[in-house]
């Protein structure tokens, strides 16, 4: 698939003077091929070996699988907050200088389908008619949008990190060509089948902490991590004075859409064939 520099607002995800003096240099032998080009899109340094990508698109489990993953690779003797999440599992739109400073063994949170620049891959998926409510609430809270929700659905917002069919479409080619390097997870998968799930992730990443899975099922809970966002706050509550954890539920959707959001969507032919592909009935 072809790579797309996605830009992201300044004002949200500022990028020092060095570091764009670093991406100016950078330029000419990313596109001649000659460095690691989802590293350049992603301004960050190199990419290793090593290296798993959690990806997913927007609001579909990212941030509660970022959790569960600390507290696999950390243990969960502490309880890990929001401020401390980016030093464990780093986001590439906001923690570059953390993610640099790793040298082995990084997580790393991605909205993006550069697969083809990515070692591992951990994908988690969701509903998408749960996925955008969550992401309406999103953008409304950081003031990305202004709308109702029906334009909401119907915006190129929700075309940001590129579709949601794109990013089904993305994981099956790579998962169809790497499957080896790739574990595909459902955010309901989590919700209904918590241990068994966390037993898969703990095997693709050769974690060796020991475990306790119902104390990582407590700390991980949405009633716990937004009492922890609570505490400690996060990042988005600081910038917009409300949780990033919500309601966390499935299948809200039905108590949502009106009869034409529904209409709307379902007149893509073939998101309708990838959500029934994946389980989602229509």
């Amino acid at each position: 698939m072809k790579q797309e520099h996605i830009f992201i607002p300044e004002a949200v995800f500022p990028i020092s003077k060095k570091r764009l003096m670093m991406q100016y240099l950078r330029w000419l032998p990313a596109k001649l091929g000659l460095i690691n080009k989802t590293a350049f899109l992603f301004q960050i340094k190199k990419i290793n070996p090593d290296d798993i990508f959690l990806v997913s698109y927007p609001k579909s489990g990212n941030t509660w699988l970022r959790f569960i993953l600390a507290y696999l690779k950390n243990g969960t003797s502490t309880t890990i907050n929001f401020h401390e999440l980016e030093n464990i599992v780093p986001d590439v739109y906001v923690s570059k200088e953390i993610i640099d400073n790793q040298s082995s063994g990084r997580i790393i949170k991605t909205h993006d389908i550069f697969f083809e620049g990515y070692p591992r891959v951990i994908y988690i998926y969701r509903d998408y008619r749960d996925a955008l409510i969550s992401y309406y609430h999103f953008v409304l809270a950081y003031q990305f949008f202004s709308g109702t929700f029906s334009e909401f659905i119907r915006s190129n917002i929700v075309l940001r990190h590129g579709s949601w069919k794109q990013h089904i479409k993305a994981m099956k080619m790579y998962q169809k060509q790497n499957h080896d390097k790739i574990l595909v997870l459902s955010y309901e998968s989590l919700l209904n089948n918590f241990n068994e799930t966390i037993e898969g992730i703990n095997r693709f990443c050769g974690f060796k902490t020991p475990l306790n899975i119902e104390l990582l099922k407590e700390k991980t809970s949405f009633t716990e991590l937004k009492k922890i966002e609570n505490e400690f706050g996060s990042r988005f509550m600081s910038n917009t004075k409300q949780n990033f954890v919500r309601e966390g539920k499935s299948g809200g959707w039905k108590e949502f859409y009106s009869k034409e959001d529904l209409e709307f969507l379902y007149s893509d032919k073939e998101l309708i064939s990838l959500m029934n592909e994946l389980g989602y009935s229509i």
